[in-house]
């Protein structure tokens, strides 16, 4: 072959292969191409401005002096994680398991009513807010709080400015009774899926108390058991458990630092 021959195959022949080939051909070799790069935009999207809103649901009955200080103690163990990334859009919220707090049931406690980024002294002010004493009535319920905070007079007045449709969602249960209300576990998980249009993915929850069977721990009233704060901590974890453990755990420091790296992993922060 001389060499006008192998340039001749080298740069015409592929020319005219390409000139022949249908359009749709040749869409059809860049089509995985574009769709992957989309992919990735879409996938750095999701995870570029997440955000978070934590309700946390303490006990504030007169058992409860212990557990809050202990809570308060160890917070920052829980929110280190979450803190950690700059780029999480993060609301932390105190509710009071009774209605005898200021404002009522379902409204947010402490100063300021809730906690971001930007709070100054934020652990800080988080675990003030934790401590709401003991000063609350016999009737103790998690699930009311959350039910009256959803409620439009909260979400537009005391509650104002803390709930975001678009982020998730985690309530952390922090008791030592049983749930007192007349609402059971199936309605508050459906009315809170509702917030979330059916995106189970969107709801995560946690509960610290005394586990039905425990008897190494004091519950509040001992002939009863926790078993609709159980069913719920099921149903919002799609039966997957592993979201309890218990108030009287020796190593609490440890689940509560645990519980807050499962977090970070639930919303996909890393």
């Amino acid at each position: 072959m001389n060499l006008f021959t192998a340039l001749f195959t080298l740069v015409f022949v592929p020319i005219f292969l390409v000139s022949c080939a249908e359009p749709g051909d040749l869409l059809d070799l860049k089509k995985p191409k574009v769709k992957q790069e989309r992919q990735k935009v879409g996938n750095v999207k999701l995870v570029f401005k997440p955000m978070l809103d934590v309700l946390f649901v303490v006990d504030d009955s007169g058992s409860m002096d212990n557990h809050q200080k202990r809570l308060a103690k160890n917070v920052s163990l829980l929110t280190k994680g979450i803190f950690a990334n700059q780029l999480l859009d993060l609301h932390l919220g105190v509710l009071a398991t009774t209605g005898s707090t200021r404002g009522g049931s379902g409204v947010l406690q402490g100063v300021p009513r809730f906690i971001t980024k930007t709070t100054p002294l934020r652990e800080a002010r988080l675990a003030s807010n934790i401590q709401l004493g003991t000063s609350g009535d016999f009737i103790e319920t998690v699930f009311a709080p959350v039910h009256n905070f959803f409620t439009p007079d909260r979400l537009t007045g005391p509650n104002q400015g803390f709930y975001r449709e678009e982020a998730y969602l985690a309530l952390v249960f922090i008791t030592d009774a049983v749930d007192q209300s007349d609402i059971s576990a199936v309605a508050l998980y459906e009315e809170l899926l509702q917030l979330k249009n059916n995106d189970s993915s969107k709801l995560i929850g946690y509960g610290v108390f005394v586990p039905s069977g425990d008897r190494s721990c004091q519950r509040d009233d001992s002939s009863k058991e926790p078993q609709k704060i159980e069913r719920f901590m099921d149903l919002i974890s799609e039966g997957q458990g592993n979201n309890t453990f218990s108030l009287c755990a020796e190593d609490y420091g440890e689940k509560l630092a645990a519980l807050g790296d499962d977090l970070a992993r639930r919303i996909g922060m890393f």
